[in-house]
C-alpha cells in the first residue's frame, strides 16, 4: 500500500494527473493491507479532482472500513452512494453488512438487507452469514433463525458458518433445545459439524444445566473424530457443576489434558454443593500445582 501511495505522489509531482483506474488500484491496495484511513483519504482526493469515484472505488473504501471495524464510516459511505443514485451491487452491500457485523450493529445489518431487497439485489451466502453473525452478537436468535430460513427460500444453501452463528445465538439466549435442533439439522443437511459447532451447543447445555446432553455432545465429538478443547470440557464441567453432579465433574477433570482456572472453579463449586469438603481440598491443591507450573514455565 505504501508503494501505491508513493506512486500516486510521484505522479502528482510530475504533473501527471492520475486517472480513476490508478486511484482505484491505490484504494484497493490500502483495503487489502487494512489501512482504512489512507483509503478514505484517497477517496477525498478523488472527489477533490475532476474525477468521479465509481462503485469500485466505494466498494474498496467500504471494505477497508469493514476491516478497520469502522461501521459508522461504512454506513456514511453507503448513504453517500444512495444520494448519488449509484446502482449498488452485492459486493458493496456485503462489505457494509460485514462492517455492521464486526461493530455488533445487528439493526443496521438488517436495515441493509431490507435496502438490498428494495434495490432487487440478490444476496449471497457470505453476505447472509455476516447478517446472521451480527444477530448472534446482538443476542437475537430469532432473527438468526429467520435469516437462515430466508436463505433457503431464495435457494441459498446455509453452510457451517451459518449454522454455527445460529447455534451460538441460541446459546447466548439460553435456548439449549433449539441449539441442539440446529446441530442435528447440520447433520441432516450433510454438513460436517466442527469443534465450534459443538462448543456452541455445549455452551447452550451449560447455561441450561443440561449435563446429560453435554456429556452426550462430548461423546458425539469423539465419534466424529473431533478433539474437544478446553472450551468444550469447561462447558461440560460447568453444566455438571451447576447441576450438583460433583462425581461427574471430577471424572471429567481427570480426563482433561488441558485445564484452566475456569475448570477448577467449576469443580470447587460442584464439590461445595455436594458438601464434599475433602474433594475441595484436593481440587485446591491441583489449582496450586497449576499456578506453580505456569510460574515455572514463564
Amino acid at each position: 500500500w505504501q508503494q501505491a501511495l508513493d506512486f500516486m505522489a510521484v505522479m502528482r509531482e510530475a504533473a501527471a494527473v492520475p486517472n480513476l483506474i490508478s486511484y482505484n488500484a491505490a484504494v484497493s491496495s490500502c483495503e487489502k493491507s487494512e489501512h482504512w484511513r489512507q483509503a478514505l483519504s484517497l477517496l477525498v482526493s478523488v472527489e477533490a479532482s475532476i474525477l468521479l469515484p465509481d462503485i469500485v472505488t466505494f466498494s474498496a473504501v467500504i471494505s477497508s472500513c469493514e476491516k478497520g471495524k469502522q461501521w459508522q464510516s461504512a454506513l456514511a459511505l453507503m448513504s453517500s452512494l444512495q444520494r448519488r443514485h449509484v446502482v449498488l451491487d452485492v459486493i458493496v452491500f456485503a462489505a457494509a453488512i460485514s462492517a455492521c457485523e464486526k461493530g455488533e450493529q445487528w439493526q443496521q445489518a438488517l436495515s441493509l438487507l431490507l435496502l438490498m431487497h428494495e434495490a432487487t439485489v440478490l444476496p449471497n451466502v457470505i453476505l447472509c452469514n455476516a447478517a446472521v453473525s451480527a444477530c448472534e452478537k446482538g443476542d437475537k436468535w430469532q432473527h438468526s433463525f429467520a435469516l437462515l430460513t430466508e436463505m433457503e427460500k431464495v435457494y441459498l444453501v446455509p453452510d457451517v458458518i451459518t449454522y454455527n452463528a445460529t447455534i451460538s445465538a441460541c446459546s447466548k439466549c439460553e435456548q439449549w433445545q433449539r441449539a441442539l435442533c440446529f446441530l442435528a439439522a447440520m447433520d441432516k443437511a450433510d454438513l460436517e459439524c466442527d469443534v465450534i459447532s459443538y462448543n456452541a451447543a455445549l455452551s447452550a447445555c451449560d447455561k441450561g444445566q443440561q449435563w446429560q446432553h453435554a456429556l452426550g455432545l462430548l461423546a458425539a465429538m469423539e465419534v466424529a473424530a473431533l478433539v474437544p478443547d478446553v472450551v468444550s470440557y469447561n462447558a461440560a464441567v460447568s453444566s455438571c457443576a451447576l447441576s450438583g453432579n460433583w462425581e461427574q465433574t471430577l471424572f471429567l477433570l481427570t480426563t482433561m489434558q488441558d485445564t484452566d482456572l475456569t475448570t477448577y472453579s467449576a469443580a470447587v463449586s460442584a464439590c461445595e454443593s455436594g458438601r464434599q469438603w475433602q474433594k475441595v481440598l484436593v481440587v485446591l491443591e491441583l489449582i496450586q500445582q497449576l499456578a506453580t507450573s505456569r510460574l515455572i514455565g514463564r
